[in-house]
């Protein structure tokens, strides 16, 4: 940042909704310190933040009918360089949030963030041409049910651990 760190938590401060909430501010420094340090925070943290793998490999998973449902629609698209260019573009998005692994510690938001784009792909891939159409997901398949009702209740996902 141009200016000095006290003038920009001032500048945030003026701007929240309940300017009492300081501990909202307390990662102002990261916009200060340099790449390095961000990346060796991250590393120092990861053993704690790693437990929480689990739990977002649970909700990845819990996706399944969804996940089934993309690789069909990928499967039956007419041209084979759309599937090629489909396939790179998953590949790439993910390698690109590998990279954020690596670098940002607030797992939850970045992978967060992945799932949106593999939606948005999804939905990509449904406006090209296809060769044969690609059967929804059926309402009454009884374990897509059980993985939507999972999904329902869980109450959030959290910036650092899962919940």
């Amino acid at each position: 940042m141009p200016i000095p760190e006290a003038d920009f938590v001032a500048y945030l401060k003026s701007r929240m909704a309940d300017p009492s909430r300081t501990d909202l501010l307390q990662f102002a420094y990261i916009w200060y310190q340099p790449l390095s340090k961000e990346v060796s925070d991250t590393w120092g943290r990861l053993p704690h933040n790693v437990l929480g793998v689990p739990v977002f490999a649970l909700l990845i998973w819990l996706h399944t009918p969804l996940w089934r449902f993309f690789a069909k629609l990928i499967g039956a698209l007419a041209s084979e360089t759309h599937r090629r260019l489909v396939l790179a573009a998953l590949i790439g998005i993910s390698l690109a949030y590998l990279v954020m692994f690596a670098m940002v510690f607030d797992y939850s938001r970045w992978i967060s963030n992945w799932a949106v784009c593999m939606f948005l792909l999804l939905h990509a891939v449904k406006m090209l041409p296809a060769a044969q159409v690609t059967a929804l997901i059926p309402t009454e398949d009884q374990k897509t049910n059980i993985f939507g009702l999972i999904l329902t209740l869980i109450p959030r996902v959290g910036i650092i651990r899962p919940f």
